[in-house]
Formats: C-alpha cells, sequence, structure tokens
C-alpha cells in the first residue's frame, strides 16, 4: 500500500505490522487479511457509552478478511450515531466488544475496535466523525479530518479503498 494510501485510511505506515487481536480473556481472537478501507474515530454518543471513553477507533474492513478464532461472539442491536442500526459483537465471556456490522454502512463490513488489536498503535485516525458531540474537552491534531455527521465517502476514500469497496458491495448484492 502506498503511503498516500496509508495516510488517506490511517493504516499503519511501519509495515510488517499483522493486524491481529482478541477480547480480554483471550478466547475469542481474530486476524485481519488485509488493511482497512478506513479508520475512524467517531465521536458519536453511542460510541461513547458502548467504549466507556471519548469516542471509538474503528477499522472499516471487508468481513471476508476477518478471520474469527474461539467462540462465536454474542451480539446485540443498537442505534449508531447516525440513527440507523448497527449489531455489536462482544465476547460472552469477558464482555469485550469487538466489532460493529452498521447495517447503514454499504457492502458487508465490520468495524473492528483498534483497541482490541495485538498493536493497537500499528493504525491512527484518518478522519474523525460525528464530532457534533465531541467532548468537549478532547483536542483534534492539527488539521485532522473532521467531520459533525459523516462524510462522502467519494471525498475521504483512497483510490484503493473505493475500488475494494465496489468489489465488497458488488460480491455483497
Amino acid at each position: 500500500m502506498s503511503n498516500l494510501a496509508n495516510r488517506r485510511t490511517g493504516a499503519s505506515e511501519a509495515g510488517g505490522v499483522e493486524l491481529a487481536g482478541r477480547c480480554a480473556c483471550g478466547k475469542i481472537r481474530y486476524r485481519l487479511g488485509a488493511n482497512p478501507l478506513i479508520v475512524h474515530a467517531c465521536h458519536c454518543r453511542d460510541c461513547q457509552r458502548i467504549t466507556g471513553g471519548a469516542f471509538a477507533l474503528n477499522l472499516w474492513i471487508e468481513r471476508k478478511f476477518v478471520t474469527r478464532e474461539g467462540p462465536e461472539p454474542k451480539s446485540c442491536r443498537l442505534a449508531g450515531g447516525s440513527g440507523q442500526p448497527h449489531d455489536v459483537f462482544f465476547c460472552g465471556d469477558c464482555g469485550t466488544y469487538l466489532w460493529s456490522f452498521y447495517h447503514g454502512a454499504p457492502g458487508d463490513a465490520l468495524f473492528v475496535r483498534a483497541g482490541t488489536l495485538e498493536h493497537p498503535d500499528a493504525v491512527r485516525p484518518a478522519v474523525h466523525i460525528f464530532t457534533r458531540s465531541k467532548l468537549p474537552w478532547v483536542q483534534l491534531p492539527a488539521g485532522a479530518r473532521a467531520f459533525e455527521t459523516f462524510y462522502k465517502l467519494d471525498e475521504v476514500f483512497s483510490e484503493a479503498s473505493k475500488v475494494r469497496l465496489k468489489a465488497n458491495r458488488a460480491e455483497s448484492a
């Protein structure tokens, strides 16, 4: 992946770091077979609530690239920052939220919580979304791309991510 694509998606520029993670108790483990399409720092109230923090850091990646080991995660349906439903998947033993499936997002993709990665420092947000509900003491980095709600995919996604998303939409249609 080129450095431009890395900057646009928020993927690691160091390269060579395998994107793999697990829940807190280690019963559910996963590997990502590709870099994310993009990495979001989501500041919606729902993400604040389910993470217990100021925002969630999510890796948007096609479901086919997420390989899971261990028990099937439990899930529940919530309303996202957009008002669209999303299913949140978590370990039934320790309760760690691993990823979400957003019904309003195009294609068959998951939004993996970066904090569950073995090396969460391998990714950084390419965009900050739903900043209308950003906590006032959170300071975004200078020059960070930020949106009060969501953004237009064609204006933010890298060319490589646009191609992958188009293929994923066709596969899941």
